[in-house]
């Protein structure tokens, strides 16, 4: 496989099935897994932080690796917005095609 072919399927599984995009500061993600897809795990950077993401049919997790470039990243899935400081995760459970933040602890 060449370079552009591996870089077309990276784009289509972050972009078409992770729904990733960025809005300025904020991470947007609006995932749509399809049928036979269960899982999907990927690294990215944004403004210098690097974030793990992973998505399967009813939980988003995103994990801000520790580090002093950009301590915060803005997060939105669906209508809710969070802040995601460097070190820390967040996780949203999907509920009747609506995404909800779970409380961090």
């Amino acid at each position: 496989m060449d370079l552009g072919a591996m870089a077309g399927s990276i784009d289509i599984l972050t972009r078409s099935f992770a729904g990733l995009r960025t809005e300025g500061a904020t991470v947007v993600l609006n995932p749509s897994l399809p049928a036979r897809q269960r899982r999907l795990r990927f690294r990215m950077q944004h403004r210098g932080q690097r974030l793990q993401v992973s998505v399967d049919d009813n939980t988003v997790t995103v994990t801000a690796d520790p580090c002093a470039t950009d301590p915060h990243v803005r997060l939105r899935i669906g209508a809710h917005e969070a802040t995601l400081a460097a070190g820390t995760r967040r996780r949203f459970r999907r509920e009747a095609d609506t995404w909800h933040p779970e409380e961090t602890h």
